[in-house]
């Protein structure tokens, strides 16, 4: 197994052996130490030297869906995805994300009042928005749009990439200010800057014209050189190298406002930035309009109207394909929270924004956590998003001297009934401090 697929590998065996719990960091404000700069570009340490390994981040949703919806079991007593009944459940357009981080290495080095950081990690990131009417015909058959023209697009956007950073964060007085840089090698991309798909079934022969408006950009997923001829690029020895000719760079910036020795609020925004897609770089587009009328199947029997039929198909699935390099945006998250604790208890809150390409998402988290025993905290945190209202979660923070082992998940309420679940959150990690 290649180098980069074994780092791949081995986050999603891990968020699979967590039962997917999986996350996006809005509760790392909860506890002092290194996981803060996952979030907080601005933490300054207490400690001379803090150093993490191989803490792994996931976060997927499931908008306004959960797996009951379309999981079923078939006569083998299999579970299966059925389109007839994510047809059904289905109300509204549906956005399905998956962002995450596998953070290799995180350093933080205090001298007087600046403490200085750097790491690397593999970033992940997916979005699609599921299209209700697409689903149905697919399911159903078209039958019920006769005489009408529908969408059937769905936007979509995909990356891998690596990221190297170095920052800086700065104590004066009540006020910490950090900034990082970070130097972004991309893997793979994908992303639709149009996906339009019009389909139109006549109302009196019946007859389908499909009005296309598709411009995809591709880099490191596949090469596509035909709708007959399309390579998928497996890994690291397509490329001969750890790093590929994809180049880019981001900023993460925090402000973070001491209101007293146990309370706080903060600002900071992360992966302002972009890459320059240029290995096996691809714009894909398809601007076609094609009218099936019918087939003869006399004809087709007599082998006459074969190579129109493919020919047919062939304008609505077909791409024209261009090498060319391109620049895109990473996907950008926003925070604003603040902290005190109270008799031993310690209250968070924070506002999440998270753009990914077309989609976006907001979020807010309530947590609270208290020791338990001298070396145990335990906590609890709420989640409210615009398509899930109740996501209640669980966190654990462990010291056995220098040593911290960490982990929390949002909605650890659905893992109690698996066929509701929506969508799931969290972190584990370990850092040791000196």
């Amino acid at each position: 197994m290649t180098f980069r697929n074994s780092y791949i590998t081995f986050l999603f065996i891990l968020g699979i052996s967590l039962q997917n719990l999986t996350s996006q960091d809005n509760w790392m404000m909860q506890w002092q130490g290194i996981q803060q700069t996952y979030i907080n570009p601005a933490y300054t340490s207490e400690k001379s030297w803090e150093i993490s390994a191989a803490s792994t981040a996931l976060d997927f949703q499931l908008g306004n869906l959960n797996a009951g919806d379309f999981i079923e079991k078939n006569t083998a007593g299999v579970n299966i995805i059925s389109l007839n009944r994510l047809a059904s459940a289905i109300d509204g357009k549906s956005d399905l994300m998956a962002t995450g981080q596998f953070n290799t290495i995180d350093v933080v080095h205090r001298i007087g009042s600046i403490t200085f950081s750097a790491g690397h990690g593999i970033n992940y990131e997916f979005a699609t928005s599921l299209n209700p009417t697409l689903i149905d015909i697919l399911a159903n058959g078209n039958v019920s749009y006769i005489g009408k023209t529908v969408e059937l697009g769905m936007p979509a956007s995909a990356s891998v990439y690596q990221k190297f950073y170095l920052g800086a964060a700065i104590k004066t007085g009540p006020v910490n200010i950090g900034v990082r840089a970070a130097y972004l090698n991309g893997w793979h991309h994908m992303h639709t800057e149009k996906l339009s798909s019009q389909l139109t079934t006549g109302a009196e022969y019946y007859e389908l014209t499909i009005a296309n408006d598709i411009e995809i950009y591709n880099a490191g997923i596949f090469e596509y050189r035909g709708i007959d001829d399309i390579e998928t690029i497996k890994g690291i020895n397509d490329y001969r190298s750890l790093f590929t000719a994809n180049h880019g760079m981001a900023f993460d910036l925090g402000l973070e406002l001491k209101l007293s020795d146990n309370s706080g609020i903060f600002v900071s925004t992360q992966n302002l930035g972009s890459i320059k897609w240029a290995d096996r770089a691809q714009k894909l587009t398809n601007n076609t309009t094609t009218t099936l009328k019918g087939i003869d199947i006399e004809k087709v029997i007599d082998g006459e109207e074969d190579a129109s039929i493919e020919d047919t198909l062939l304008s609505v699935f077909s791409l024209n394909q261009e090498n060319l390099e391109f620049s895109q945006k990473v996907a950008a998250r926003y925070n604003a929270g603040g902290y005190f604790s109270l008799a031993g208890t310690t209250f968070s809150a924070l506002f999440n924004f998270k753009d990914l390409s077309k989609i976006q998402k907001a979020s807010v988290h309530l947590q609270a956590s208290r020791p338990i025993l001298s070396w145990l905290d335990l906590g609890v945190n709420y989640q409210w998003r615009s398509d899930a209202a109740f996501n209640l979660g669980v966190m654990a923070k462990t010291e056995f001297g220098p040593v911290v082992l960490f982990g929390v998940c949002n909605n650890a309420w659905s893992l109690l009934n698996p066929s509701r679940l929506d969508g799931l959150s969290g972190r584990v990690g370990a850092y040791v401090g000196f």
